[in-house]
């Protein structure tokens, strides 16, 4: 196993790192925890000349959770214009 702390290849049964002495579980816990990505921006970037909305976002296009994510107001307009 890997280090995620440094480049090292350990044993695939090693609990802490041969060369840094991490605890291998510990540092890999850490790196999952700051890969996760920061707040979502959740509020509506609809821009009408120059102004942006900003109402809470309830509706996004994307299926990931990523955003952007409009109000429902906007995302009608979006969605289905006139």
């Amino acid at each position: 196993m890997k280090c995620p702390q440094c480049p090292h290849a350990n044993p695939t049964a090693a609990t802490e790192c041969e060369k840094c002495n991490v605890i291998l579980a510990d540092a890999q816990r850490n790196r999952r925890r700051s890969e996760q990505p920061d707040e979502i921006d959740r509020y509506c970037p609809f821009n009408d000349h120059g102004q942006v909305c900003g109402k809470y976002g309830t509706c996004s296009p994307s299926t990931d959770g990523s955003g952007p994510w409009y109000c429902s107001e906007h995302w009608g307009k979006l969605r289905y214009p006139a």
